[in-house]
């Protein structure tokens, strides 16, 4: 074989190639009748990456009945309310839901996410990569529920960097009131005086603050550029900007600084994964001797940390580290302690990786854990949320199992929602119902 017939051949091969994944893009984007399939296959191929294996993902758990049933062991032990949750599907708009159910699993109110109008206003103009922003790719990640059914709605999609997508507010007939054309991601946190926090990211390059700041600092694992910075912002009610402050910057101001040390290399430039935020309360504060109002609690989970910080000083204050790992959804109770979902850190549990801990910020030890039970342990590798609820049990939302739990804190499970993928739950008490979804 002479070079020419080398040259050919590798040619030909590299045509091929690029057919196959023109056509492979196609068939995804439009959901042709073997989207199904090759969307199985990149998932199973990005687990293998991940070695997600190791965590207790089966056969029975991938081929589980996803249509959604309920089991309520001890009504009287439950907390009184409605349930909001959100259920992605396969993350796409098509598949999701926002739905306020009842016990016994009957459907209140359904919220649905006016994709053309949100559409019109336009997405964020930051750099930004990836598959476009379509019904396929976008889906809802939070929410947050107003008395009179307004809600707020963060979105994620697939397939970009960065992930987070925008932040919206629409009313009880899912009509949009206005949107917050920044990357908005994960969480929302509403103030007493009705001021909205929530986080963006946003990919960096050479010559911003952040960057400087890491590069005097000489963390070479930060410093390749583009990067994605979390931002701890602030609206107000109506959705206007009121402050911003890089997560980086404030890390880079504190004493906490070495923390920037340790954060892993990230392809995608996501070095701290900022997950889950919190702002403090004047009853709060005044159980926490370390911290005062409006400080806000940040998740992050590259780090497996937790970071208070002073949105005046623009600095960190506090961080706590300790037996977690890749933790979401971290909220401070009112007793002063904090409960977070820890992902994988559960290596002495015989049954799963994930846990439940509350922990103990003053003393350092974790006071109360919940690693599911025999028949369903905890096995949430990322994602999940938990809420405390007024009766002193705790919400569980194990987003990959597609299962929601109500357990006391004796352990006891007296509630249960099998369904699809629940990316987000809160039960909302009934005094905090929209008086016309009570009837």
């Amino acid at each position: 074989m002479n070079k020419m017939d080398v040259i050919q051949r590798v040619g030909l091969a590299i045509s091929i190639g690029l057919i196959a994944f023109v056509l492979g893009q196609a068939v995804a984007f439009f959901e042709l009748p073997s989207s199904k399939f090759m969307r199985e296959a990149f998932y199973a191929i990005e687990a293998i990456q991940m070695g997600w294996e190791d965590f207790g993902v089966d056969d029975e758990t991938q081929q589980r009945d996803t249509t959604p049933r309920v089991v309520t062991h001890d009504l009287a032990k439950m907390a009184a309310g409605l349930t909001l949750l959100i259920e992605t599907g396969e993350r796409t708009l098509q598949t999701a839901s926002i739905n306020l159910v009842t016990h016994d699993g009957e459907v209140r109110h359904t919220w649905t996410v006016p994709w053309e109008d949100i559409e019109a206003v336009g997405w964020p103009d930051t750099a930004g990569g990836g598959l476009p922003m379509s019904r396929q790719t976008v889906y809802p990640r939070s929410t947050h529920l107003y008395p009179n059914g307004d809600l707020l709605l963060v979105m994620h999609a697939r397939g970009r960097t960065p992930f987070g997508v925008a932040l919206a507010k629409l009313d009880i007939n899912s009509k949009l009131i206005w949107t917050y054309n920044r990357w908005a991601h994960h969480d929302i946190s509403v103030a007493e005086d009705g001021r909205i926090y929530t986080m963006s990211h946003e990919l960096k390059t050479e010559g911003s603050p952040a960057i400087d700041a890491l590069q005097t600092l000489d963390y070479d694992i930060m410093v390749k550029t583009p990067f994605i910075d979390d931002t701890i912002v602030v609206l107000s009610p109506e959705g206007q900007e009121l402050a911003s402050l890089s997560l980086v910057e404030a890390l880079a101001s504190s004493e906490f600084v070495p923390l920037l040390g340790v954060a892993p290399l990230d392809d995608q430039g996501d070095h701290l994964h900022a997950n889950s935020i919190q702002v403090v309360t004047e009853a709060l504060a005044g159980q926490i001797p370390f911290a005062k109002p409006g400080n806000v609690l940040i998740s992050t989970r590259t780090l497996h940390a937790l970071l208070l910080v002073d949105l005046e000083e623009e600095t960190v204050t506090w961080v706590a580290t300790g037996q977690w790992r890749y933790q979401h959804d971290a909220n401070f109770l009112s007793n002063g302690n904090i409960l977070m979902l820890d992902n994988i850190g559960d290596v002495t549990h015989t049954g799963g990786a994930s846990r439940v801990v509350e922990y103990a910020p003053t003393s350092g030890e974790i006071v109360w854990e919940y690693h599911g039970t025999d028949e369903y342990p905890m096995n949430s590798r990322e994602l999940g949320e938990l809420q405390k609820l007024s009766n002193g049990n705790v919400l569980v939302s194990e987003t990959l199992s597609g299962r929601l739990v109500e357990v006391t804190p004796d352990k006891d499970v007296v509630w249960e929602y099998f369904g699809r993928e629940v990316m987000d739950a809160e039960r909302i008490s009934f005094e905090r119902v929209p008086l016309q979804l009570t009837e």
